[in-house]
């Protein structure tokens, strides 16, 4: 048996998306040892986590430093430090332990680098922030110079890693996400007519990011006899306090005139049961996606994927194969493509069957978890 280990685990959010699922399957591989997870607020993860890890101890600290834009400033900067001192003693007083290990799940934790010296650092890297950006370059390059192995969602993740801090690349390592599903459950259906081809964009409402007004321009170039055979669905809200993002989408739709074609769900917590409807998944991000997580839901669910080509996105879609890859902002091409797969019943099975043996071969919780522990063993991390 090897070494126990006491490990803590800083997350920024208390979600359940792809990066706090990951999480979860991560903690899963290291329940042997003695595990911590820290986090900074309630949320849906939490009772997700005490019932799929219920041995293992959660700590809500709300002074957990993360990279925000609130800090930018010089007053920003002073209240930084001072949360962070604060943080320190508060996680003292409530986990009286130190641990052998840390592991920061995405870079919005690196601030906690600054606490830990005698101890293997891990940072799990969720996000391509790219490096024109001063302080994207920044936060990159601090991860790289403090940290002792950051794990990588995709290539396009370590490759922007990579040109941050040339020299470095022996602490970056690929392990591409995996997901699993509990298929006893019973989902209630979500409302959806079954006589139309379904296409849904699933994800947070933000259409500089997740392409929601891109897709709707593509919508509407589509010609009338496509729109009448089809629905298109948008999964997602937007974060509090940002609002007017679904105000900008629902003007959109109804300056287009596609009331008629086009609904707004908000967040549905048994995302499956949206999956299960569709015929068509479309990823028309316009950020640099790392590893759309949408992408392994749709595969899983043998629906064909139509994707721009973002970061991650060409390492997890096989082009013409098991979906198609889209240029960015290029509306005419996207509406083509979902123009043909709607007309094309056979090719959306065929498409959908080809990416659900995908994601068995390549992109499975077990997948992951192979991965994940030899990494770790490899570099001496856990024994």
């Amino acid at each position: 048996m090897s070494e126990k280990k006491t490990i803590f685990f800083f997350h920024p959010s208390s979600d359940l998306y792809g990066a706090d699922r990951i999480l979860i399957y991560a903690m899963k591989n290291l329940t042997y040892h003695n595990c911590f997870l820290i986090l900074r607020i309630e949320g849906p993860l939490i009772d997700f986590v005490k019932k799929e890890l219920p041995g293992l101890k959660i700590l809500l600290i709300p002074s957990l430093p993360i990279i925000a834009k609130v800090f930018f400033n010089p007053l920003g900067i002073v209240r930084f430090f001072r949360n962070l001192a604060l943080f320190r003693r508060q996680l003292r007083r409530v986990a009286h332990t130190r641990p052998d290990i840390i592991y920061l799940n995405t870079l919005a934790t690196v601030p906690i680098l600054m606490l830990y010296r005698k101890v293997k650092k891990i940072v799990h890297v969720h996000e391509i922030l790219q490096n024109n950006n001063i302080f994207n370059l920044l936060i990159n390059r601090f991860s790289l110079h403090y940290a002792d192995c950051l794990i990588c969602v995709s290539e396009a993740v370590k490759n922007n890693l990579k040109k941050a801090l040339p020299g470095y690349g022996p602490k970056l390592h690929v392990v591409n996400n995996g997901l699993s599903f509990n298929l006893t459950e019973e989902y209630a259906p979500i409302k959806h007519d079954k006589n139309k081809v379904n296409v849904a964009l699933i994800g947070r409402i933000k259409p500089s990011h997740k392409g929601q007004l891109f897709l709707l321009e593509a919508i509407s170039k589509m010609d009338k006899s496509v729109k009448v055979l089809s629905h298109f669905y948008l999964v997602g809200s937007v974060v509090k306090g940002q609002e007017y993002m679904q105000s900008k989408v629902e003007d959109s739709i109804s300056k287009f005139g596609m009331s008629n074609c086009v609904e707004i769900i908000p967040f549905v917590k048994e995302i499956s049961s949206v999956y299960k409807a569709m015929d068509i998944i479309v990823v028309p991000s316009l950020c640099e996606d790392p590893f759309p997580t949408t992408i392994l839901e749709g595969m899983f669910w043998s629906k064909p994927i139509v994707a721009t080509r973002v970061g991650g996105v060409p390492e997890m879609i096989e082009n013409q194969a098991t979906g198609y890859i889209i240029e960015k902002n290029n509306a005419q091409m996207l509406c083509e493509k979902l123009t043909f797969l709607i007309q094309s019943p056979e090719l959306r099975v065929k498409m959908g069957n080809e990416g659900r043996k995908r994601f068995e071969a390549f992109f499975t919780e077990e997948s992951f978890s192979m991965r994940f522990l030899s990494l770790l063993k490899s570099e001496g991390i856990i024994v």
